[in-house]
Formats: structure tokens, sequence, C-alpha cells
């Protein structure tokens, strides 16, 4: 842990900044959202953590960590504070570690970017959302950091051996939290082939165990629960939300598809006009939620004809399976269309995404939030706990939250031209070279699995944020002389 005391010792000063920001944004948060934040699903995660049972939708991940919190103190303001004090960590450690490897040029540039990343006001607010983003996000931060001792100090073999134990029970939360994390033991596997060729392959089994892993053991919660053997509640309704997108362009018959569930899906989104179809809906996610589409006019269909009494998350369950097949036949039928109509203007919204519905701004009236009866005390709900004023909510569907994702992203390509045209990348030594990699690498693969499986809200892009401005820190730096020589 040599390289641990030597942090330490010389950045004492950079601790000091990092820590004295982040307690000054928390006084802020604390005066700005006195009390937690609870979104519509924010009562299934609580619910689930009171019955101690999946619920149907999500993973338990989230669930679980309330459950366990909530034995150590039952008010519910203790929930953010772990969520603001694992978010102050985890942004703590990846920095000085990056400066650790990147040493700044000015010390004024490192200061300057950690302000960037800290401050930025979509991640603060999160941490006072009884949501699983803020936590998802901070495991994100110390999966990079983690991947990143792993691929530079694997000679050191207990230090090796540490870290690889602590990243794998990372990548077995990232899952466990969020389906999005099936993402991150891919991108362990497919990093270190990068680095160690094929030595790498030695870690691939304990990524797809880990994979393995929290997929049998969500199919089994669902099994136990509701009978029905399945590891994602989403998948198949949310890729046949996705694919209906093609329904106005195309003119098939129902007879065209393989299976009578399939045909009935399409017979009922070919009666339905095309102005249903826009990216607009199908963004929103509609026909997953809506009660009046094809997917839930079949769904309607079935749950009538049967007769074996299955509970309603059960039968969406199985009618997932149903969407899942459909959506298949349909994407592998018109893929250019699909690609045309769906992946192209999904993928425009991670650079200039158009906003988000009032759903999200939080702004519900009480009467909303009191909707199970089991939570009100867990909670701690009273009339008077919408009083406070959104700060977020009020800015976060103004032109100018999409007018400056737009221009950070614009940035972002200059200096990457800039920065690869000027040769800087040439001067950086090895490691520096794979850290870069690494972050763009993620990138490419987590926003790309975006762009192609659900449709894009701001809130799942802020899990890149961070590398996004630890990558212009390190573009940037390079470009100065350095005054320390």
């Amino acid at each position: 842990m040599d390289w641990v005391r030597s942090i330490w010792k010389k950045e004492r000063k950079s601790v000091a900044y990092l820590i004295g920001l982040y307690s000054l944004f928390f006084l802020i948060l604390k005066i700005c959202y006195p009390t937690p934040y609870y979104h519509v699903d924010s009562y299934g995660y609580i619910l689930c953590s009171i019955k101690n049972t999946i619920g149907g939708y999500r993973p338990f991940g989230y669930s679980f960590i309330l459950r366990t919190l909530y034995d150590v103190c039952s008010e519910p303001g203790f929930v953010t504070f772990f969520q603001y004090l694992l978010h102050a960590l985890s942004g703590t450690f990846l920095l000085l570690f990056v400066k650790f490897k990147f040493p700044p040029k000015r010390d004024w540039i490192f200061y300057f970017f950690s302000f960037l990343f800290m401050a930025s006001p979509s991640l603060l607010y999160l941490t006072q959302w009884i949501m699983s983003d803020s936590i998802f996000i901070s495991l994100t931060h110390l999966w990079l950091l983690t991947l990143l001792i792993l691929l530079f100090y694997s000679k050191n073999g207990k230090l090796f051996l540490f870290i690889l134990f602590i990243h794998t029970g990372i990548l077995f939360f990232l899952y466990f939290i969020r389906h999005a994390g099936l993402v991150f033991p891919v991108l362990t596997a497919g990093i270190f082939i990068l680095k160690y060729r094929w030595k790498g392959l030695l870690i691939w089994p304990l990524c797809f165990a880990v994979i393995f892993f929290n997929s049998f053991w969500a199919k089994q919660m669902n099994k136990k629960t509701y009978g029905i053997e399945i590891g994602s509640g989403f998948g198949g309704w949310l890729k046949a939300n996705n694919a209906l997108a093609v329904i106005p362009y195309i003119e098939d018959k129902p007879e065209d598809f393989r299976n009578l569930a399939s045909q009935n899906i399409y017979r009922y989104a070919k009666e339905y006009p095309d102005s249903v179809y826009q990216i607009k809906h199908v963004i929103l996610a509609n026909f997953m939620w809506s009660q009046k589409s094809p997917l839930y006019d079949h769904f309607n269909d079935v749950e009538k004809n049967r007769l074996d009494g299955i509970s309603e998350i059960a039968l969406w369950k199985e009618t997932g399976r149903e969407n899942d097949e459909f959506a298949n036949e349909l994407i592998l039928k018109h893929p250019f269309l699909f690609f045309q109509k769906f992946i192209v203007p999904n993928t425009l919204r991670i650079f200039y995404h158009g906003g988000v519905q009032n759903f999200y701004s939080l702004k519900h009236d009480y009467s909303h939030l009191n909707h199970f009866h089991e939570i009100e005390e867990w909670c701690k709900l009273n009339e008077n706990t919408r009083e406070e004023i959104d700060i977020y909510g009020i800015y976060f569907n103004d032109p100018y939250f999409k007018w400056a994702n737009l221009l950070k992203w614009i940035f972002i390509f200059v200096s990457i031209v800039g920065f690869f045209f000027s040769r800087k990348f040439n001067e950086w030594s090895l490691q520096q070279k794979y850290i870069f990699i690494t972050i763009l690498v993620f990138n490419m693969f987590y926003l790309g699995g975006l762009a192609v499986v659900v449709p894009i809200i701001p809130r799942f892009l802020l899990v890149a944020h961070g590398s996004h401005l630890i990558a212009l820190y390190m573009m940037l730096n390079s470009f100065f002389k350095d005054n320390n020589k």
C-alpha cells in the first residue's frame, strides 16, 4: 500500500479541498432539500424493502440497501446521508487517483475540474432522492477506480487480489441494483483483454459468474414470489415498446409472424393511428405504461382468458416474454428501419436530450405520494412534505439545460480532435494511455448500450458525467507546460 501512503503524503491539500467542498455542497443540499425526495418508483423500492421481496419490475439491490440502512436508523434522511457520503467518498478517491497518475501542470487545473466534477446539480440532487441512481453512479466511480488499480498494479499480488475482491463485489452490486449493471462485467472482461491480451481471459470466468449468479438469483426470487422464472421484469415490454417505432412504415400482415401472440400484438398495433408511434411517445415508454396501447390490449386479452388466478405482476412478466419474441421478430424483419426510427433519434438524445416529463420533476400532490399505505410510516410523510421549493425540478426541463448538454458535447468533441491532431497522446506514459482508453471504451459501450436498449432520459446519462470531466482534465492538462519541472 505504498502508493496509498504516497498519495496521502503528497495530496493533503487536495484532500482538504475535496472534503471541504463536498461538505459545503452537503450543507447547501440540506437547506434546499431538508427532507428526502420521492419518485413514484421510490415507493416500489420501499415496499419491497418492507416485505423483503423482489418487486417484479426492478432488481432487489436498492431495496436491500434501504432495508439494511433502516435497521441501523429508521429516519429516511439517513438514507440520503449515506447516499451522499458514498457519492463523496467515491468521487474523492477517483479524483485523487487520476491526479496521482496525471499530475496537473498547474494546480488550478485540478481544482477547477474537480469542482466541475463535484458541482453537478443533477448528481448532487440525486443523492437526496430515494432512488437507486445515486448509489449506482457512486458504484460506477468505484468500478472505474478499482479497475484502473487492477490494470496498473497486477505485479503486486496481495494488492491485486484485495482489489479484485472489492471489484467483484462492485460488479455484483451494480447488476444487483440496476439491470444496466449487466454491461460492467462485460466491460471489465473486455478491458482486461486489451491490457493483458490472452492472459486477460483469466478474469472472464469471474465476470460471467457474477452475471450468472445475479441472473439466477433474480429468477429464483421471481419464481418464489410470482411463480415465473424470469430475470428482468422490463426486458420484453421495453424492447417491444422500442420496436413499435417502425409500425407506421411497414405493411406486414399478422400471419407473417410465427406465433399467435405476436400476430395478436401486431394486429392491435396496426389498429392505432400512425401518430401514436412518434419517437416522443416511444421515448416516454408510453406503450409500457399506458393502459391504452397494443401491448396492454394483448395483456388484457390474455388476462381475460386466464382461469388460474395468476397475479397481475406474474402475468405482466409472462406477457413480457411474448413481447420479447414479438420485438425480436419485428426488429429482425426491419433492422435498418429500426436503426433509423429508434436507434438514431435515441442516440441523438445523448447529445441534445429533450428533457423529461413533469412526472420526473417530483412536484406531485401529497395524494400521489401516499399511494401505498404500508410505506406511509416508513417515509414519515405529512401534508407539508411537498411544500419545499424543488429547485432542480424547476430548471430540469428548461431550454438552458438542453443547450448546456449540447455545448458540453461540442466542447468534448473539439477537445478530442485537437488533442489527437496535436499528437499529445504520444507524449503520455503507457499507464496514462490505458486510463484514457478505458474511459473511451466505457463511454462507447455504456452510452451505446443505452441508445440501443432503453429510451434515454437525462438521469441515465449522469453515470458517465464524471468520466467526461476526467477525460477533459487529462486532455487539457497536457497542453500546459509543466511548471513543476
